[in-house]
């Protein structure tokens, strides 16, 4: 992969990774929003927030979950392709060129 390649892919990886911290905040505010008007107008009542949260929630947690999976699993199709071109190329790991390096980048 060229540089700009790399840079492009970087550049989508962070932007999803944003996009999941922004969703997440954006949920936190309104239910912090949510629950206030909560205690505001009811005291002591059916807390009725709890339907919003769960039901928004449960769609933050598969966003998060679908992005953290996507790069979790392009980490470990990149160490494979890897290994393989490393193993066609004729060359061998030497104890200076581990694929641990590789693999031990975290997102």
């Amino acid at each position: 992969m060229t540089d700009k390649e790399l840079y492009k892919q970087a550049k989508k990886r962070v932007e999803a990774k944003r996009s999941v911290t922004i969703h997440f905040m954006t949920y936190v505010i309104i239910m912090v929003f949510l629950t206030a008007i909560y205690w505001v107008t009811d005291t002591g009542g059916y807390f009725w927030p709890i339907w919003p949260m769960m039901g928004w929630g449960v769609g933050v947690a598969i966003h998060a979950a679908t992005v953290f999976a996507s790069l979790k699993n392009f980490d470990s199709e990149v160490e494979k392709e890897f290994i393989k071109l490393k193993a066609t190329s004729g060359d061998k790991f030497t104890s200076d060129d581990s694929h641990t390096d590789y693999t031990s980048r975290k997102n």
